[in-house]
């Protein structure tokens, strides 16, 4: 569970550090960041996670965050390329500087080869597979397809049926919210289920844990927007809701 908190709340404040630019926004997003690293060994797909959404926004020119962006010194986005990509490089150097700060104090400063050393057994233990079961079937590598079914046994009905309205939501509104700020949400979930098809280590769905904030928020899109048009849909939202809590 930490690192399905810290991993969304890392995201989180950078997302909020683009919509406006200030360095204490970012030593935050960093600070986040390193906690999400420390909390598993796993929360080292937060860094191309960021990466990429750090280069989504600064390519995507300085309106794509909406009217709340504004120039503060060297790292807010500009039209001129070199000079858009150098302030790219420094956003990321001061997010990974932070984020490696703080877990280096989480392991105790001298301590922090601990999580290298910790890196290289769960590489080592991949590469070696793990005793695996799905379905009747047993395995030493799992299946391609492990989690994406545990994914659709594990998660209620009702939270799956408001995923998909969120989904749905989502893709069909224009504007607001804009497209970089969508991929805040989508890209963690697409890089994090993307990575499951490639690692041998398939031992439950709590490698999947960190998808969940996310996709809560999604379903909620999906659940307030449009039952506010439409009262069929208001009554089907009941419905599932009130399944969700009788399940749970």
């Amino acid at each position: 569970l930490g690192i399905a908190c810290f991993l969304f709340l890392a995201v989180y404040a950078f997302w909020w550090f683009t919509r406006q630019p200030s360095l204490p926004r970012l030593l935050v997003a960093g600070a986040l960041g390193g906690l999400a690293l420390s909390a598993k060994f796993s929360g080292v797909i937060l860094i191309p996670i960021i990466i990429v959404l750090a280069g989504t926004r600064w390519v995507s020119g300085p309106h794509a965050a909406g009217s709340e962006s504004r120039s503060i010194g060297s790292l807010a986005p500009t039209r001129r390329t070199g000079i858009k990509f150098r302030h790219l490089a420094i956003v990321l150097a001061v997010w990974l500087g932070t984020a490696l700060f703080v877990l280096s104090l989480t392991y105790g400063v001298t301590s922090v080869s601990a999580f290298w050393d910790g890196l290289r057994m769960v590489q080592a233990h991949e590469a070696k597979g793990h005793p695996t079961f799905l379905m009747g079937g047993h395995s030493d590598t799992g299946w391609w397809y492990y989690f994406p079914l545990a994914f659709l046994i594990k998660t209620p009905i009702p939270l799956l049926c408001f995923i998909v309205m969120g989904l749905i939501s989502m893709l069909r509104s224009r504007g607001s919210p804009s497209l970089v700020d969508k991929s805040f949400l989508l890209l963690p979930v697409v890089v994090i289920f993307g990575v499951t098809f490639f690692i041998e280590l398939r031992m439950g769905l709590r490698h999947l844990l960190p998808v969940y904030p996310f996709l809560i928020v999604i379903a909620a899109g999906g659940v307030t927007l449009p039952v506010r048009k439409r009262a069929t849909l208001r009554n089907v939202v009941m419905v599932l809701g009130a399944w969700y809590v009788l399940e749970a």
